[in-house]
């Protein structure tokens, strides 16, 4: 095989692999996005699990002073009852006194009667007594009929309080439960959303290969060409860079070790694409694969940093964790 043909056959399959690499880049991409807006609904869907769990709480200490209150009630019916009982019997007392007092004005009446005009005054006073213990009765009567109306109706009172402090109790048992299931389910979305959180980073690091691949390819097929195939840009410029200096990367990963080593890797890669760049109208190769194996040896450097950003963070956030 001919040089000229070899260099046409890799230059065709850098081609190819290139279009490949770019299918899988638009793929990804997508897939950063699609991920991202997951994990807004998924922040969103947490913020509706705490306030559910903030109003639940509410609801079930709301169940619990409503219990309080209905046991106070109760004791206090119970209370009013046997007061009730008492009065009762203090009122059993005054009606044998009234049949008492009665009795002895009726034996007065008749010894009056017997003492003729010397016991007319006493019989008189017998009348007066006798009227008295039957106005004492009646009110007696009147007395009890308005208790047993009262009892009636707390007993009444009683019974409703009853079901109701035991609908309470049921719906604390289920409102108990309810807010279990929530504090289960908001964990296990917390554990959904780290893990989402771990899937962005991983797939924007594969992403941000995957650029600095498709770079390594377009300068490859620039030396094969010989000429520059695409526009050199600096290593503060294009996804990574902006991800580094502005973006995420600076936002979310400055505070790890490894992001502070990336930088330097990152300028090698440019600054060797810029090296192979400018020795290919001189057709130097010496400088050329110099510049190439540069370009490799930082890109991997540039990998092995992008992967322990990710494993510092994801380190810290599970010391956090088990802090917690």
């Amino acid at each position: 095989m001919a040089l000229e043909d070899l260099n046409e056959l890799m230059l065709n399959e850098n081609l190819r692999i290139r279009k490949g690499l770019e299918t899988i880049q638009s793929n990804l991409v997508e897939s950063v996005e699609l991920n991202e807006q997951a994990r807004q609904l998924q922040r969103n869907f947490n913020q509706n699990f705490r306030d559910l769990k903030d109003r639940s709480q509410q609801i079930s200490k709301n169940t619990r002073e409503l219990d309080a209150v209905l046991t106070k009630t109760m004791d206090s019916a119970k209370e009013m009852l046997a007061n009730i009982k008492e009065i009762s019997s203090f009122l059993k007392g005054i009606t044998e006194i009234a049949e008492k007092t009665n009795l002895l004005a009726l034996n007065a009446s008749i010894e009056a009667a017997r003492a003729g005009e010397a016991g007319r005054g006493f019989s008189v006073v017998a009348s007066e007594v006798k009227e008295l213990s039957s106005q004492t009765s009646n009110l007696v009567s009147s007395v009890e009929s308005s208790l047993k109306n009262v009892q009636t109706s707390s007993q009444s009172v009683m019974s409703n309080m009853n079901q109701a402090m035991d609908q309470s109790k049921n719906n604390s048992v289920i409102l108990n439960e309810f807010s279990l299931n929530i504090a289960e389910s908001e964990g296990e979305m917390k554990t959904i959303s780290q893990n989402n959180g771990k899937n962005s980073d991983r797939i924007f690091i594969t992403l941000a290969k995957l650029d600095y691949v498709i770079w390594k390819v377009d300068t490859y097929i620039s030396v094969v060409k010989m000429e520059p195939t695409f526009t050199y840009t600096s290593h503060s410029s294009g996804r990574l860079g902006n991800w580094y200096y502005e973006g995420a990367g600076k936002q979310y990963f400055s505070n790890f070790p490894s992001y502070r080593h990336l930088e330097n890797p990152l300028e090698k890669v440019h600054a060797a694409t810029k090296t192979v760049f400018e020795n290919i109208p001189s057709n130097n190769a010496t400088k050329i694969l110099e510049g190439i194996e540069t370009m490799e040896q930082s890109s991997e450097r540039v990998f092995e940093c992008l992967d322990n950003i990710v494993r510092e963070k994801e380190g810290a956030k599970d010391t956090m964790k088990s802090a917690s």
